[in-house]
């Protein structure tokens, strides 16, 4: 990537419903899979229990808020195994 740095950086925590104790790793590993789909596997860090963050190559903020959303669509998508009913989300922001 030419003349492209490291601008952005995504905190995505999670809040998994306490009605799903059993699922946390599981949601995690969703979460963490639907960041590496669309930020790269080389990109995502898990950098505390339910934290994510991902480095995003651009200097283009508004480049790194569209992947977010598109992230985030992508996990809103998933379902738990034993808890197909309970929706997934994150928040992710761009600075």
């Amino acid at each position: 990537m030419q003349d492209e740095t490291i601008e952005n950086a995504i905190p995505a925590p999670l809040d998994p419903t306490s009605t799903c104790p059993l699922s946390r790793d599981e949601l995690l590993q969703k979460v963490a899979t639907c960041m590496k789909n669309t930020f790269g596997p080389q990109n995502v860090f898990r950098v505390g229990g339910d934290e994510f963050a991902a480095l995003i190559y651009t200097q283009d903020a508004a480049e790194g808020a569209e992947q977010a959303t598109q992230c985030i669509a992508e996990i809103e998508q998933e379902k738990l195994t034993n808890y197909p009913d309970i929706p997934i989300s994150c928040a992710m922001g761009v600075a």
